[in-house]
């Protein structure tokens, strides 16, 4: 096989993780509408659901980096692929919340591992040329693997009987098929060398992904850069010394703070909890709100690619504030859209007369009905969009053998089938602005907020503390975004979603301030010099008179000397 054949197909199992880390936030958006009304879910088990995964793959994301130093990067992915089949199995069987909960967490362990190892492996196995563009498939699996995920939620969304199993249970074939091609695939020649002293093992797989005049030259910078390691201090050292020197504690703050911003700026409420934010809305029944949640994801991977394309032509700090300002946009906007709603709440007649007393009867329109979680609200709504019928009854939630539709339907002496019933939206003519709100909202997020926390990590520290600084910053991106998940439904209730998404817009134009202040712009800064950004007096480094060395080779001025690692 062509090298450059088997480098590829190599590259695309191990973006396999990437393509499930996507599918697993997508997928649950869709499955989530669905499972909570088959096990009769409260807010915080859906919160449960959800965060479980993320939290445990925040904390074995941890564990992930020191088992690829410990077992190699390909006994870690192939671990992850059958840990996820595991998960996706007893996702798919679950009797009870209780046992689903439990898949959820086996996947986040699957997750954890492969989020660290997928990236890492082909890192180390592309040469330098397209090393770039192979890491960014990685990125690209991620938003694919999430739109791939809301076709698979629409399609089984309709009538199929227990859908959101199949939706869950799927996850298992990509998962499957790594586990199976990475038998045939060899272990990275960086651990190889770097970690277990084998060059000739090391040698016979860079004949595999290499020219040949290229593997001695590679294999000769792989023992300059192990006696390279040899001669630095441990990790520990390493944290020491970064937070000490004022040039790299500020590196560490900011590329820290870039990871937080991402999450706050509300990117997981939406990959989440789309379906559950369209249903909330009243633009559709359960299924219809499924299938137009593909709407934002695709929106999600499309703009990706425009991230990737613009991040080097318009620089960093412009792209992340046309970012922030465009999911403003987008934001207010959604915020508008509930507040719009508002004014078209359909009123409901208070009957006189009822032999069964509940607090839903003194209801006066759907918003108030709904705001008693006892309630739900049963409507007939003719072809001129006028409620000829609206009703407030009790919300019999863990009763299977009864029907609202038919205590309605006793209400009004109308069949069932001419009648609505929700406990999960009113029905509005504005409802429709929710789906152009998000994605606006993703079109800037995607674009911008979405890779450049990463690639400034992968830039703005020294070369001997970029593992360090990366993963304290990836931890903080993990526990914010476990803090979303678990709170958004409790909070934009408490709040109302109108509000919770105005203060995820505050926080947007808060990050774009934070952008302009703290963050130096790295555009064509060699990777040795943009570590030199961070020195001076002032802290705002942001928006001070930049003193480094293009690589066109303007404004050469000699930076300050780098810590010394002792």
């Amino acid at each position: 096989m062509n090298e450059r054949v088997f480098l590829i197909l190599l590259s695309l199992l191990s973006a396999i993780g990437g393509f499930l880390f996507g599918y697993d936030t997508g997928v649950i958006s869709g499955a989530l509408v669905l499972i909570k009304d088959d096990f009769h879910l409260s807010d915080v088990w859906q919160e449960a659901i959800v965060a479980s995964t993320v939290g445990v793959a925040g904390l074995f994301s941890l564990l992930g980096g020191a088992l690829n130093e410990l077992c190699g990067r390909k006994p870690v992915i192939m671990s992850s692929s059958l840990i996820f089949v595991v998960g996706a199995v007893v996702m798919a069987i679950s009797p009870d919340k209780e046992v689903l909960l439990v898949g959820r967490i086996v996947v986040g362990v699957g997750l954890g591992l492969a989020s660290v190892t997928s990236p890492m492996y082909i890192g180390e196995v592309a040469p330098a040329s397209i090393r770039g563009n192979l890491v960014v498939m990685n990125t690209a699996m991620i938003t694919g693997g999430q739109l791939v995920a809301s076709v698979v939620a629409g399609l089984f969304s309709g009538d199929t009987e227990n859908g959101w199993r199949y939706m869950l249970g799927l996850a298992a074939i990509p998962a499957l098929i790594q586990l199976i091609g990475f038998t045939f695939m060899p272990e990275s020649p960086v651990w190889l060398m770097v970690k277990k002293d084998h060059p000739d093992y090391c040698k016979s797989v860079l004949m595999k992904i290499r020219e040949e005049e290229e593997v001695l030259e590679e294999l000769d910078q792989l023992i300059m850069y192990k006696e390279k390691l040899q001669q630095e201090p441990k990790t520990f050292q390493k944290l020491q010394i970064m937070v000490r020197n004022r040039s790299t504690r500020r590196a560490l703050i900011t590329g820290s703070m870039m990871q937080i911003l991402q999450q706050l700026s509300g990117i997981n409420t939406f990959m989440y909890y789309s379906a559950s934010i369209l249903l909330s809305s009243g633009i559709g029944t359960t299924s219809e709100v499924i299938w137009l949640a593909v709407i934002p994801a695709a929106a999600n991977f499309i703009f990706t690619f425009a991230g990737m394309a613009l991040i080097e032509r318009i620089g960093r700090r412009k792209l992340g504030f046309g970012s922030l300002a465009l999911a403003a946009v987008g934001l207010i906007c959604l915020s508008g859209s509930y507040f719009a709603m508002e004014t078209d709440d359909p009123q409901i007649p208070i009957p006189q007369n009822t032999s069964v007393h509940s607090n839903c009867f003194t209801a006066p329109s759907c918003s108030s009905c709904l705001s008693k979680s006892e309630c739900g609200f049963c409507f007939h709504e003719n072809n001129d969009g006028v409620f000829d019928f609206a009703f407030c009854l009790p919300y019999h939630q863990d009763d299977d053998d009864f029907s609202e539709l038919g205590a309605c339907s006793n209400q009004s002496e109308m069949s069932t089938d001419s009648l609505t019933w929700t406990h999960d939206y009113c029905p509005s003519q504005y409802a429709f602005l929710t789906v152009i709100s998000m994605v606006i909202y993703l079109a800037g997020f995607a674009s911008g907020m979405g890779p450049l926390p990463w690639v400034a990590n992968a830039e703005i520290y020294p070369i001997w503390g970029r593992g360090v600084g990366g993963g304290i910053s990836t931890t903080c991106n993990w526990t914010v975004n476990l803090i979303i998940s678990f709170t958004f439904i409790t909070l934009s209730k408490a709040m109302t979603q109108k509000y919770f998404f105005l203060m995820i817009a505050v926080f947007n134009l808060g990050s774009i301030l934070y952008i302009f202040l703290f963050l130096p712009e790295t555009k064509g800064v060699p990777l040795d010099k943009v570590e030199h950004l961070f020195d001076g007096e002032s802290c705002f480094v942001g928006i001070k008179k930049n003193q480094y060395i293009y690589l066109d080779g303007s404004q050469a001025i000699s930076p300050p000397k780098s810590p010394t690692l002792t």
